[in-house]
């Protein structure tokens, strides 16, 4: 007997595909492209002339050094497609999907902070019900970078409260791709060694101090999170 899909399992993939469809239908009315946009743009076609490019570190397809996702997905887009215009209704597309995908992010976020599952599926819907939805309908790398922010911290979270060798490199995974996608949203990374600081003083045993929670730290660290070190 196939076992089914409890509703609410499917509700949170629903609204995720629903704040996709909205996003891309306002995305795909726009025909135009504002300055910032032609980074990534500009970037493909260097990518398309050269892949290796995408490649090299000295490579500047952002002129902000290391980012360079939007170049390549969008000179990938390109290329399957051929035609200019039916990559600039893909690309628009995609980044909607792109922006949309907080809604996943942040309802498994929530039913790991022991949520609901109807009150994660809600914080996951408002989570792209805010001013920056408008960044979805457009070629910057912010629409991207709003989720991917999310799934770093989700990442990071995770490796913290639920310490393991392989959270740790799924956690420095996203800062990479992150980094990859904006790369003036990297400050964040910061957030992890202070986190697994605090939280190490925070859940410490009863009867311990903090003056002796943080003399173990170190060996706490090297326990829990070795690839850190």
């Amino acid at each position: 007997m196939r076992p089914r899909l409890r509703p609410l399992t499917v509700v949170p993939f629903a609204v995720f595909g629903l704040a996709w469809l909205v996003v891309a239908h306002y995305g795909l009315m726009i025909h135009s492209i504002q300055p910032d946009e032609v980074i990534p743009v500009a970037g493909s076609r260097h990518v398309l002339e050269d892949p290796l490019s995408a490649l090299g570190s000295g490579a500047q397809l952002s002129g902000r050094g290391l980012e360079r996702t939007l170049a390549i997905v969008f000179a990938f887009v390109q290329w399957v497609l051929g035609s200019t215009a039916s990559a600039f209704k893909a690309q628009h597309v995609l980044s909607a999907g792109s922006f949309a995908a907080a809604v996943l992010v942040v309802w498994a976020w929530g039913r790991r902070l022991g949520l609901a599952s109807w009150q994660a599926v809600v914080a996951g819907a408002l989570s792209v019900c805010v001013p920056w939805l408008v960044l979805g309908t457009s070629f910057l790398n912010s629409a991207p970078a709003y989720s991917l922010t999310t799934l770093a911290l989700y990442a990071m979270w995770r490796a913290i409260v639920e310490p393991g060798l392989w959270r740790d490199v799924i956690a420095l995974a996203a800062l990479l791709v992150l980094g990859l996608t904006r790369v003036g949203n990297i400050p964040i990374a910061a957030a992890f060694p202070f986190g697994i600081v605090v939280y190490a003083l925070h859940d410490r045993l009863p009867g311990v101090g903090v003056g002796r929670a943080l003399r173990g730290l170190p060996a706490r660290v090297w326990r829990e999170h070795p690839l850190l070190v």
